[in-house]
């Protein structure tokens, strides 16, 4: 794609909490629509934004409105599920049924570009950036 990589890892840290005998590995990516993010042998694909009904920035709302988007849950390349996330203050979501020894969630933590209300936003410059947590017990 023209506007981001196709998979950029930000960040990928691993962290111990304190939590007697688990840790939390942590996964940050960018994904632009239709691109895959990778990990172990499963996958994330940002499929495409249903719908976007942010708030845009250089505008006064009385709601600051959301935006929808479908992802695809892949095991070895094969679909699993799909799933739609809603972002506002509220975008966790559990991905239980990636494993049944592993707990992941995920959580999408920006979409980008923000609205103007100068630009419409082609699908193709949509950018999503989730974490992806999995607790491993020791």
């Amino acid at each position: 794609m023209k506007y981001c990589l196709v998979l950029v890892f930000s960040l990928i840290m691993v962290s111990s909490y304190a939590q007697e005998n688990d840790s939390i590995v942590q996964f940050y990516a960018e994904i632009n629509a239709s691109e895959l993010f990778s990990f172990e042998n499963k996958s994330i694909q940002f499929k495409k934004v249903i719908s976007d009904s942010r708030c845009p920035k250089d505008v006064t709302c009385v709601w600051a409105g959301e935006a929808k988007v479908m992802l695809a849950i892949l095991e070895n390349g094969k679909l699993i599920e799909e799933k739609i996330v809603t972002l506002n203050a509220q975008n966790k979501i559990d991905l239980s049924f990636l494993g049944l020894e592993d707990i992941y969630s995920l959580k999408a933590l920006d979409l980008i570009p923000y609205p103007v209300s100068s630009h419409k936003i082609k699908d193709s410059e949509y950018c999503l950036k989730i974490q992806l947590n999995k607790k491993v017990e020791k």
